[in-house]
């Protein structure tokens, strides 16, 4: 009896570690690059397009371009995830940009409503998803230009 006793006195501390990093360790949900149905903002690219064109915050950009430049372009390729309850996040720069372009972008993505998940098998997954926004402004003129390719 005593054996029994020190025994699981010995090997009870080593159980009760095993059982707290078994509930501890969190498994996380694959994201999918190649999907059956890619992820979209809900109403589709129409939609996406009107409302980046409302909601981008060119005026950003403008206070922190120099005196001397009247005109600036500029080309952002944009790599996020879309979550299966469709949330952005993860947003990643995959070219070099001037700093209020890219908070301009990051802002629109983070302000945006919820998008329609990808699909795969029928189910909502986690999803890479790529954009290419170009910026124009003419300060001269006024005239302010926003495109989006998916």
């Amino acid at each position: 009896m005593r054996k029994l006793v020190l025994l699981s006195i010995i090997f009870s501390p080593i159980i009760i570690d095993a059982q707290v990093f078994k509930n501890s360790k969190k498994e996380e949900e694959p994201v999918f690059e190649k999907i059956e149905i890619e992820a979209g903002f809900k109403g589709g690219i129409a939609k996406w397009i009107e409302f980046v064109k409302v909601n981008f915050n060119f005026s950003r950009i403008e206070k922190n371009l120099p005196d001397s430049i009247n005109s600036f372009s500029d080309t952002a390729r944009i790599q996020f995830i879309v979550d299966k309850n469709g949330i952005i996040n993860d947003i990643k720069f995959l070219t070099k940009n001037i700093s209020s372009f890219q908070q301009s972008c990051v802002e629109m993505y983070k302000n945006s409503p919820h998008w329609v998940p990808a699909t795969q098998c029928g189910r909502s997954v986690n999803a890479y998803k790529k954009e290419t926004f170009i910026v124009q402004i003419d300060k001269s003129t006024g005239k302010r230009v926003i495109l989006v390719r998916s």
